[in-house]
């Protein structure tokens, strides 16, 4: 009988739990009432660079027990020499499976399997990344084995010609995507494919490296004189220098300067309307767009990035609000500047449709566009971007 009861007058508290919380929804999003954000808190981050020029940035910080370390080396996909496009790839990704001369590749994997523990590397459009990851008693081991691991990489050929066979797959399926098509081919109009910027890996490129060219990128990319390297974790400054020192500090200058960026011809940048036909799928991607010399730190950077927000930045702006909400004719429009620090960026409007609505969606983001440069920014949407 009791339990009966309970249950009863539960109901009764459960209702008028849910009445006050259906009060309690405002009746607009502009009703809402948000609390003050976290403070953020900058960690204090320790500079310095070793005798070698290695420039190193250590965080200190206890809040959980793990360690983390990248190496961060200039030169990238866009340092490719023509005619070898993809050389940086093969050799990041050969330099980590194939592992050091005093550790092989699969040994490597066994270690880290066991602790554990992880070690990545990767290539970049600009820049190249050796990282580790593990439990803070791990710490010491990893950083040593990071340091061996761009000291001293082994490059096996088997290895390589794995990079290669797993480079040469992603050829084969790049055109599945139409998002992906569509970057590519607009990247090689607008800087042109003969460009650093503007290349592709192909199949030539791919079979055209050699173990030789390997070892030749990674003698002048790979020298501690370019190298910035930034430690976080679970440890204490000073017994951290001192590791970071052991591992590394022996290391001998290299002496090259650092890679330059590749010129951009601004003039070179294709004007027109093109269009790459694929068939077998039912909707389409519209893009505009050109290259514009605005680097990350040109003052009016902070305007254009509002800019890309007002006209295309998601919900509320004037594309999505525009070709999305009111025609109907896109399940997608955005536009932006994908900014850079070393080259000329490309702005860029764009909306995925329904192939019968691509005529339509081409005069709508042209409308758009046009509007942007005529009619005058509200401070609604001001604020709203």
């Amino acid at each position: 009988m009791n339990l009966r009861i309970s249950a009863f007058l539960a109901a009764p508290a459960m209702l008028v739990s849910i009445l006050t919380a259906q009060q309690a929804i405002p009746k607009s999003y502009k009703d809402i009432k948000y609390p003050p954000l976290n403070p953020v808190k900058v960690p204090r981050i320790e500079r310095y660079t070793l005798p070698n020029g290695i420039r190193v940035l250590l965080v200190e910080d206890h809040e959980l027990p793990t360690f983390a370390a990248q190496a961060f080396i200039p030169g990238g996909e866009f340092r490719d020499p023509a005619g070898k496009t993809g050389l940086a790839g093969i050799t990041l990704a050969a330099m980590r499976t194939g592992g050091s001369v005093t550790q092989p590749g699969d040994a490597l994997d066994k270690e880290l399997d066991r602790l554990p523990a992880s070690v990545e590397t990767d290539s970049g459009d600009d820049a190249n990344t050796a990282s580790v990851s593990c439990l803070r008693e791990n710490a010491a081991r990893m950083l040593g084995v990071l340091a061996d691991l761009i000291r001293n990489p082994a490059f096996p050929q088997d290895k390589i010609d794995l990079a290669k066979t797993q480079t040469r797959a992603g050829i084969e399926r790049r055109n599945d995507d139409v998002t992906g098509i569509l970057g590519r081919e607009m990247t090689r109009l607008l800087y042109g494919k003969e460009s650093a910027f503007g290349r592709e890996e192909e199949y030539a490129t791919i079979d055209a490296i050699a173990r030789e060219d390997v070892l030749a990128y990674y003698k002048d990319n790979f020298q501690p004189d370019n190298i910035l390297l930034g430690v976080w974790g679970d440890f204490d400054t000073a017994a951290m220098k001192a590791i970071v020192e052991k591992h590394l500090g022996s290391w001998a200058r290299g002496g090259k300067a650092r890679p330059k960026t590749p010129a951009v011809d601004m003039a070179a940048q294709a004007k027109g309307i093109f269009v790459a036909d694929k068939s077998d799928v039912t909707q389409s991607w519209v893009r505009a767009g050109h290259l514009l010399d605005l680097k990350r730190n040109h003052p009016d950077y902070p305007a254009m990035i509002v800019l890309g927000s007002v006209l295309g930045g998601g919900f509320g702006s004037r594309m999505f609000d525009e070709i999305r909400t009111r025609q109907g004719l896109a399940y997608s429009a955005s536009a932006g500047y994908s900014a850079q620090f070393d080259h000329p960026g490309m702005w860029s409007a764009s909306a995925g449709v329904e192939n019968k609505n691509v005529p339509k969606a081409v005069d709508a983001v042209k409308a758009e566009i046009r509007k942007i440069k005529e009619a005058e920014i509200t401070d609604a949407e001001l604020q709203r971007a």
